[in-house]
């Protein structure tokens, strides 16, 4: 049976083998402080983030055009913790810790609940879901590394039959971000030979149809998951770490890329935030390069019962007390 790693190896309960939920948030809330964790009332105080006017209409323009929009937010992330959420990133990252654990903490859900009338307006005005497809980076461009290669997300399956977004992907920084540093690199749709396709070939796109993703901490990127992308490589100088999260969401009116569905306004309790935290473990374990023992972690979270709830889970990611036994 593969060691576990601290601090989940003290959240066992008494048969050694399931995790233990109250363990679990006392171990895990000292690495996120100074944010919350089931906090009601922080995210009832929380007021939503609104496009102007002109935001709004190049916001659909240019979402119908080229299948992304960049959000500049000036200010209007006015009292919520940015510096305090890329602080939490860090230290999951200094102690070995996927980063993408800080989704425990309140505040990152409220991040993206605030997002909503910006995210309808992305969608033709649609009411949508989120998908439990989320993640958090921490590179560092000085050790060499770099973002995700080049991909598509959900691909062309994500498009509506009249070919615009069924799905996006939402993309905040939360340290400003540049090519010194590395950024979000994509193809616009209209720019993209495999668009309609899915297919995923840099002989589609031209070098100069590239756009460069800079921005500030808590701009907010949006593209269709059906467009290329990937996070270039910063430079060996910089001294400062790229940190940013992400979560996917798609239209009501299409069938489940992805279950659960989640509703954005309702903040997912602590046990479901473990669950979906291993959801992303395994959903990503090669193209976050993450060690073998977050599998056994992620299958064990699933396996624990922590919110109740039963998943349709494929079988490599199963697990039940006893197995290792």
């Amino acid at each position: 049976m593969p060691t576990l790693p601290a601090p989940f190896d003290s959240c066992l309960v008494a048969d050694g083998q399931r995790f233990a939920l109250p363990a679990l948030l006392a171990r895990l809330a000292p690495l996120l402080q100074p944010l919350h964790i089931g906090d009601a009332g922080l995210a009832a105080r929380a007021r939503p983030i609104l496009p102007n006017p002109d935001e709004h209409e190049l916001l659909q323009r240019q979402m119908a055009l080229e299948g992304y929009y960049a959000f500049r937010a000036h200010g209007r992330w006015r009292g919520h913790p940015l510096q305090a959420m890329a602080t939490v990133v860090a230290r999951l990252a200094q102690a070995g810790i996927p980063p993408v654990f800080c989704f425990l903490a309140d505040e990152f859900w409220i991040s993206y609940a605030r997002l909503q009338p910006l995210l309808k307006s992305a969608l033709e005005g649609e009411d949508y879901w989120l998908l439990p497809d989320f993640w958090a980076w921490h590179v560092d461009p000085a050790a060499g590394e770099a973002g995700w290669s080049l991909h598509r997300d959900l691909g062309a399956r994500s498009l509506t039959a009249d070919g615009a977004a069924g799905a996006l992907s939402v993309w905040i920084p939360l340290v400003p971000v540049d090519s010194f540093s590395g950024c979000i690199m994509l193809v616009p749709r209209n720019r993209d030979a495999g668009h309609a396709e899915g297919r995923v070939n840099a002989a589609d796109f031209g070098g100069q149809d590239i756009r460069t993703l800079n921005a500030d901490a808590g701009d907010v990127m949006i593209w269709s998951q059906s467009l290329l992308h990937w996070g270039s490589r910063g430079s060996l100088l910089c001294e400062r770490p790229r940190i940013s999260i992400s979560m996917a969401l798609q239209r009501r009116s299409l069938p489940a890329f992805n279950p659960p569905l989640l509703r954005p306004d309702v903040l997912p309790d602590p046990a479901l935030r473990l669950e979906l935290i291993a959801k992303q473990l395994l959903q990503y374990e090669a193209t976050g390069k993450l060690a073998p023992v977050w599998a056994e972690v992620a299958r064990r979270l699933l396996g624990s019962g922590l919110s109740g709830l039963e998943y349709d889970l494929p079988d490599a990611w199963k697990w039940s007390p006893g197995e290792h036994g």
